[in-house]
């Protein structure tokens, strides 16, 4: 049995988002390669922009808060997503850092459960990230595994400790990484059903031909 951190009843719930800016040559470069990057830019800007609509279905309900990449001003941020979420910078070497000072962040300004989710996963819908925020109300973590071995989704609750150390970034390790760290601090994980990303033409094709059957 894994160790259970404190529940507060009255939690405040935060909802994190990590985005680019869709700009052509600086997100889906991978699939840019194979459809051209002003396309894959269009791709990327689509799927943010489903995430975006997520937020605001959870209005009133979550504090939403994009994160953004640093090499976009705050200004083409808001011009793009609007005003409905905060937005900031985010501040570290690579994803693990950043991650881990955004969850400080928001819990040292009062979130007692929060969860991030990246921008790439087509089938995420409000129905997941509600689920996830309840799998926080009886366990400390929750994951969100992605078919490529990494995740779309991660939450805790406050007080869980650090659990992007020894992450291996970028490989088909992540998942059971964060796994193994988070069963290394004693604790327990819900698990949501596992979904797909898009990173090739391929997983775009493959996620057009299910819209359309």
């Amino acid at each position: 049995m894994g160790r259970r951190v404190t529940v507060v009843t009255s939690r405040k719930n935060t909802l994190i988002i990590f985005a680019r800016y869709p700009r052509a040559g600086e997100v889906k470069t991978r699939l840019g390669a194979e459809i051209g990057m002003e396309k894959a830019a269009e791709v990327y800007r689509q799927l943010a922009e489903g995430t975006f609509a997520i937020a605001g279905e959870l209005a009133g309900m979550v504090r939403s808060c994009l994160f953004y990449e640093p090499s976009a001003s705050i200004h083409e941020m808001r011009k793009w997503v609007g005003d409905g979420l905060e937005l900031f910078p985010q501040e570290g070497e690579d994803l693990g850092e950043r991650m881990r000072n955004v969850f400080r962040k928001v819990f040292d300004e009062g979130a007692n459960a929060s969860l991030i989710v990246g921008t790439d996963i087509p089938d995420l819908d409000a129905g997941l990230v509600r689920k996830g925020f309840e799998h926080l109300e009886r366990e400390p973590v929750v994951v969100g595994p992605s078919v490529d071995g990494g995740y779309y989704l991660l939450g805790m609750q406050k007080g869980v400790g650090d659990l992007f150390s020894g992450v291996r970034w970028s490989s088909q390790h992540v998942l059971a990484d964060t796994l193994a760290r988070v069963s290394n601090l004693g604790l327990s994980c819900g698990l949501l059903p596992e979904l797909a990303d898009i990173d090739t033409k391929e997983d775009w094709e493959r996620f057009l031909l299910n819209q359309r059957s």
